[in-house]
């Protein structure tokens, strides 16, 4: 694509992109239906379709790893990106090349005139990212395609495809409230859009009124529903880079699975995972000994990730996620002096996620950056509900890199700095460790 006789190179195609709203005015599929239409995506390849406030990315990640170790070639679809935003289109784990990503941009930029031209609205960031993946897979051909909703799941951009083989809906809490609703019920609606008549879901969530919804939904549309039960896992041993834990329910049993993760809340998202794909054993040649291979080569940066000694990455940004961070840390690191460093956007529930947080036991002090986001919430009110709390010690920084920095140099083996409340946040903090 040329900007009169420049040529647009990777970056600038980025910029650009990043640059397109969010969200367009009128939710609904006319735009990237007739988007579909043009760049000619065939929706021939077998979907397994997540939604769900917590875990989402996990699921998906955990399946395609077990999928991968089985022998097969695996489109992934994911969301936000953490440091480049060529992580959300992946296949078999590799991200998009640069060189196709600007090629297939400048394809669809076309056919984006095109629709200007021919008045329809203008396709949002999501749209734009998901378009360039239809047709990076369309492309490809992978044997099964695993996508991520960005928000919701009825009107959600993902949900226009409808060659699903399986749909997974995670745990929900509040969260998106000003798109989805203010209650449980109603977010579980819309959650509970994915699903395809007669196409299996597998559902997770400990709260009546949410189970209630999704299989009423379910009902209506005759899906068979496979609930992924509570508390039939047991911890064997874990450290700090692991967990090693049995699993035993009516539908499986494995003695030993193992796990490179530290955070127990990804034993939940692991049992949805399992759940899922031995609903898929009909379709796809595997055993449990590739679901043991794959949850154990299972990598997603970011999520209860200790980066390097003493620094600990967590992208939890709603209260549960939040309240399972608290629980980890009174859990695990409760010997040692906590320093934070907290952002949160200002869609979020941030007295909630604050509440929570100032329930870890050794919490000594807490870092906001200073005009680092452009949604982040804003930082006095973030400093005085800390302090609101209970937490004297709270600080504005200009530079994140410096405290990450200075932070490496001094840390101490009972001091744990723990960088929490965006993944905007942990996608800066890994750039700074990968630039240092």
């Amino acid at each position: 694509m040329e900007i009169g006789a420049y040529q647009m190179t990777f970056e600038d195609i980025v910029d650009e992109i990043i640059q397109t709203p969010r969200f367009r005015k009128q939710p609904g599929f006319v735009v990237i239906k007739t988007m579909i239409q043009k760049i000619g995506y065939r929706d021939n390849i077998p979907i397994v379709h997540v939604a769900g406030t917590n875990g989402k990315g996990s699921v998906v990640m955990m399946m395609a790893s077990i999928l991968r170790s089985a022998g097969y070639k695996v489109g992934t679809f994911t969301s936000p990106h953490l440091v480049d935003i060529r992580e959300r289109i992946r296949i078999n784990d590799e991200m998009i090349t640069k060189d196709t990503f600007t090629r297939m941009y400048e394809i669809l930029s076309i056919h984006l005139e095109e629709m200007a031209y021919e008045g329809y609205e203008k396709a949002s960031f999501f749209e734009v990212i998901f378009a360039i993946a239809l047709m990076y897979y369309d492309r490809e051909e992978p044997d099964v395609l695993l996508l991520e909703t960005g928000i919701g799941g009825r009107l959600d951009t993902t949900n226009v495809l409808e060659n699903k083989i399986l749909t997974i809906i995670t745990n929900i809490s509040l969260d998106h409230t000003q798109i989805l609703g203010e209650t449980l019920q109603a977010i579980a609606y819309e959650k509970s859009g994915i699903m395809r008549s007669h196409i299996p879901v597998v559902y997770y969530n400990r709260i009546k009124e949410v189970n209630d919804t999704i299989t009423t939904e379910a009902k209506k549309k005759h899906v068979p529903c496979r609930e992924v039960l509570p508390f039939d896992a047991k911890i064997k041993e874990r450290n700090q880079e692991s967990i090693d834990f049995s699993l035993r329910n009516k539908y499986y049993e494995y003695e030993t699975i193992h796990m490179n993760t530290s955070g127990d809340y990804q034993i939940e998202n692991a049992k949805i995972a399992i759940t899922g794909m031995h609903m898929l054993f009909q379709h796809f040649d595997i055993t449990k000994a590739h679901v043991i291979e794959g949850i154990r080569d299972f990598k997603w940066p970011g999520r209860m990730t200790y980066i390097i000694p003493g620094i600990l990455l967590e992208g939890a940004h709603n209260k549960e996620g939040i309240e399972a961070f608290v629980e980890h840390i009174n859990r695990h690191e409760s010997h040692k002096s906590i320093e934070l460093v907290f952002v949160c956007m200002d869609d979020k529930q941030d007295y909630e996620m604050i509440r929570e947080l100032c329930k870890i036991k050794r919490l000594q002090s807490v870092n906001i950056p200073r005009n680092t986001y452009i949604k982040a919430q804003n930082e006095a009110r973030l400093m005085h509900l800390f302090k609101q709390n209970g937490i004297e010690h709270v600080f504005f920084i200009e530079q994140l890199k410096d405290l990450i920095e200075k932070r490496r140099r001094d840390m101490k083996d009972d001091k744990l700095l723990c960088c929490v409340g965006s993944l905007y946040l942990v996608g800066d903090i890994l750039k700074i460790i990968e630039e240092g």
